[in-house]
C-alpha cells in the first residue's frame, strides 16, 4: 500500500513486460478460466483471494456462480449496496455441501440462498419475488403466514420492503405481536396501517412525555396565568401562549426545529424565557412560526425547519412586541 486509503495494487507501476499473459500462464491464477482478453489491476486481488473458490465452480460447470465470484457485481435493493455473492458464506465446506445444486447449471448464490430460507419457511419461490424481497430479510417476516401467498402480496402490492419492515418495527415499538394475524402481516393497505402506528405511536411518545415533564408541567402551571397576558391579535396573525410543554414538544416536531428540546422546554417552564406560537388568524391550530421572548426582547422567530419569519411575520411581530411593553409588566 502506498498510503492509509489505498489499496494494495493503488499507486503500483506496471512496466510493459507482458504481465498479462504472465498472470495467465506462470502466476497461480494460470488454473482459472478467464471471461475477458482483457485483466483490470483491481481484480487481482479478488482472484488471488478467491482463486480456490472459482477454480472449484469452474470445474464443476457452475457458470453463473464461478463468474459471480470471478467478477462480482453490486447492486442497489433495499436501501444498500448488496454484492451479489456473500463471500463469509460461500467458502469450501459451503461447495462441497451443495455441489450438486450448481452443477451443470446456471443457478446463482442468490437464487439459492432464497430458494432456501423460503423453504426453510415450508414454503416455495413466487416467479418475481427476487424483485423485492432480499433472501437475508427472510427471518424478519412473522410468522403465522404462508410464504406464498406473501410473496404474492408483496408482489401484487409492489411493496417497498424497508417501509414494510419500519411498519413491522412501529408494531414492536407499540408491543403488537402481529404472529399468526394475517391482517396485521399483510394489511390490506399497507399505507393507511403505517400511518395509524405513526398516529399511535407518536400519541405514546407524547403520554410519556407527559409523564416525564409532569414536574416542569407543575412549575409552568404557576406562572402561565401571567403569560397568557401576552397573548394578543396582530394584523393577520395570533400570539398564542402553548398551555402545557407537550404543545411545545408537538410545535418543534410540526416546524421541524429544536423548540421541541430539553433546554427550551426547562427554560420556558422555570420562567427564564418564553414560548409563544404565531399562528394565522384564521387558522390557530396550525403551527407557522414560534417566537421566543425574554425580559422584553424577541430572541428569535423561526418557522418550518428554522426558516427565517417573512417581512409581515416580522412587522406584525414588533407591533406584538411595542403593545406588550405598553401594556404588561
Amino acid at each position: 500500500n502506498y498510503g492509509g486509503m489505498s489499496s494494495p495494487y493503488h499507486g503500483t507501476i506496471f512496466y510493459k513486460n507482458n504481465w498479462e499473459t504472465k498472470v495467465k500462464k506462470i502466476s497461480p491464477l494460470k488454473y482459472l478460466k478467464f471471461k475477458y482478453d482483457d485483466i483490470q489491476i483491481y481484480e487481482l486481488r479478488n482472484w488471488y483471494q478467491y482463486r480456490f473458490e472459482i477454480e472449484f465452480l469452474q470445474k464443476i460447470n457452475a457458470k453463473k456462480l464461478a463468474d459471480e465470484v470471478m467478477y462480482p457485481k453490486y447492486s442497489y435493493q433495499n436501501g444498500t449496496y448488496r454484492k451479489g455473492v456473500d463471500m463469509r458464506t460461500l467458502n469450501k465446506k459451503w461447495l462441497k455441501e451443495n455441489k450438486q445444486f450448481f452443477k451443470n447449471s446456471n443457478r446463482d448464490f442468490y437464487e439459492f440462498e432464497l430458494e432456501k430460507r423460503i423453504k426453510n419457511r415450508n414454503g416455495k419461490v413466487v416467479p418475481g419475488i427476487e424483485k423485492f424481497l432480499d433472501y437475508h430479510a427472510i427471518n424478519k417476516i412473522p410468522k403465522g403466514i404462508g410464504m406464498v401467498k406473501f410473496q404474492n402480496w408483496v408482489i401484487k402490492n409492489k411493496i417497498n420492503m424497508l417501509y414494510y419492515f419500519d411498519y413491522l418495527n412501529m408494531l414492536k415499538d407499540l408491543n403488537i405481536d402481529p404472529t399468526g394475524d394475517a391482517n396485521l402481516i399483510i394489511p390490506k393497505d399497507l399505507k393507511k396501517a403505517h400511518d395509524n402506528a405513526v398516529e399511535l405511536l407518536n400519541q405514546l411518545k407524547i403520554e410519556q412525555k407527559r409523564k416525564e415533564n409532569e414536574k416542569l408541567q407543575q412549575e409552568y402551571e404557576e406562572t402561565l396565568a401571567k403569560r397568557l397576558k401576552l397573548e394578543r391579535v396582530v394584523d393577520n396573525y395570533e400570539f398564542k401562549i402553548p398551555r402545557d410543554i407537550i404543545e411545545i414538544i408537538q410545535e418543534g416536531k410540526a416546524l421541524h426545529h429544536c423548540v421541541g428540546g430539553s433546554h427550551y422546554i426547562e427554560r420556558h417552564s422555570k420562567g427564564q424565557t418564553t414560548i409563544v406560537f404565531v399562528r394565522k388568524k384564521n387558522d390557530t391550530e396550525t403551527p407557522f412560526y414560534t417566537l421566543e421572548y425574554q425580559k422584553g426582547h424577541i430572541i428569535q422567530l423561526r418557522g418550518k425547519r428554522n426558516k427565517k419569519a417573512s417581512q409581515e411575520v416580522e412587522k406584525a411581530s414588533e407591533k406584538w412586541l411595542e403593545l406588550i411593553k405598553k401594556e404588561v409588566k
